[in-house]
């Protein structure tokens, strides 16, 4: 029985984290190594991973001052001793089989991506349909960008199981630079190894998004600007490893931009230099109706465009 690592960044998730350390240790697939990495998080997160820890040999607790995500996974895979990794959020948690099914669905595969259902959301998809797909399916999917794929599984890690030597051979690891899209250029850059991989179909992990902020609620500059570069650093793999789609990841890329300059007027921090930059990168055509209505305003009559925004979300 292979050893898989599972790496759980802990920040702020008291509430359902023992939720989440009790769907890991009752895995039916019993060979794993818990890297349970408590990033700094103020709460009762440490003394409830040094309770599991005491009962459960399996789980290597880690504790450390608060750096962000990216580095506290860069600490998880270096500390993984896995043929396979598995990442986890602190506030969610896995199905009893989860481990087991993406296990012997990877096979002689480069990676295995199983389906998820989110906590207040309507429900997806979800059979025992299992697909094989090549690495243009696979960024597609990650991406959203095949109609005909109703369970896209897009850029998140914890629906996905790696193959360490991979990442290790390759020195794929989490740009400590961003806390947006961080998780989506990681997947990106390990594709870039992939052959083939196995989807399937069967619900293995529940996304808790029920403490979710609105864009415009939970955004800065700052983030904005770290979600951007990370763009920009995915559009140049996919230029490479799969150009069909560029032109849609493009229009993708064209709606972030919008919806910065959107942000910087609604919370008056415009600045005319950055503005001008973004209107210079967005593909009109590429951007959602209500999108292209402000962006004809926005060159043509700034009045109308402020007047806009006050009367939407």
């Amino acid at each position: 029985m292979k050893l898989v690592s599972i790496i759980v960044p802990i920040y702020k998730s008291e509430k359902y984290l023992s939720i989440c350390i009790e769907s890991i240790i009752n895995q039916t697939y019993r060979n794993l190594e818990v890297l349970l990495i408590n990033d700094g998080s103020p709460d009762n997160c440490n003394k409830i991973c040094e309770n599991y820890a005491k009962i459960d040999k399996r789980i290597r607790f880690v504790s450390k001052n608060n750096e962000g995500v990216s580095k506290t996974r860069n600490l998880g895979l270096k500390l993984a001793n896995g043929e396979f990794i598995y990442f986890v959020d602190s506030d969610d948690w896995l199905e009893t089989n989860a481990i087991e099914l993406m296990v012997n669905n990877i096979e002689s595969y480069d990676m295995c991506i199983g389906n998820f259902v989110s906590i207040n959301k309507n429900k997806r998809v979800h059979n025992d349909q299992v697909t094989l797909i090549n690495k243009e399916d696979i960024y597609k999917s990650i991406l959203n960008l095949d109609k005909r794929d109703k369970t896209p599984c897009y850029g998140y890690l914890w629906n996905k199981l790696f193959i360490r030597k991979i990442i290790i051979d390759n020195q794929i690891y989490f740009n400590e630079n961003y806390s947006m899209w961080e998780d989506m250029l990681f997947c990106c850059e390990y594709i870039k190894y992939v052959n083939k991989g196995k989807k399937i179909n069967k619900i293995v992990y529940h996304y808790n998004n029920i403490n979710d902020y609105s864009i415009t609620n939970n955004m800065t500059d700052k983030k904005f600007k770290e979600w951007e570069k990370a763009g920009e650093k995915i559009k140049k793999i996919i230029s490479v490893e799969c150009n069909e789609i560029l032109n849609d990841f493009e229009n993708i890329l064209s709606n972030i931009y919008m919806t910065h300059i959107i942000f910087l007027y609604k919370t008056n921090k415009v600045d005319n230099c950055q503005i001008n930059k973004y209107k210079n990168k967005i593909k009109c055509n590429g951007l959602r109706k209500k999108y292209q209505i402000l962006f004809y305003f926005l060159y043509h009559n700034i009045f109308i465009f402020k007047k806009i925004l006050k009367i939407i979300d």
